[in-house]
């Protein structure tokens, strides 16, 4: 292409040749290069989007990851409030068991003792209507 004053010329092929004056060189270069300007801001849109929509992803990703957690934190807490409770159990029936052994140790003591007490008195009571008489 060449410079001219805007003529058009048809070259001995049939061909239509238009020259462009110079304002018109400098929309269409503007025009290139505001394309060529769009084309970069684009390639760096894309890059943000693409980064966004990672992050986006992660997001969601974690967003799940504490759900699960929170079901798993849930279940473990269902569990040692069960072990606690059948620790409980446990105590207290181990303390009725301690207690009535106890109740019965007391009641043997005092039988014992009182078998004793009984069996000296008698014995004591015996001996002394020995040598009393």
């Amino acid at each position: 292409m060449t410079f001219s004053q805007g003529i058009s010329k048809t070259t001995s092929d049939s061909v239509s040749v238009r020259c462009l004056t110079n304002e018109q060189m400098k929309v269409i270069n503007g025009v290139f290069l505001d394309y060529d300007y769009c084309q970069q801001e684009n390639i760096a849109l894309n890059k943000i989007i693409n980064t966004q929509d990672t992050m986006l992803k992660s997001k969601i990703e974690l967003e799940q990851l504490y759900k699960q957690q929170a079901l798993y934190n849930e279940n473990l807490q269902y569990q040692l409030t069960a072990s606690i409770n059948t620790q409980i159990q446990r105590f207290n029936a181990l303390e009725s068991t301690f207690k009535s052994q106890n109740k019965q140790q007391k009641r043997k003591g005092i039988a014992i003792g009182s078998g004793l007490g009984i069996g000296l008195s008698l014995t004591l009571a015996l001996l002394i209507f020995q040598i009393s008489k």
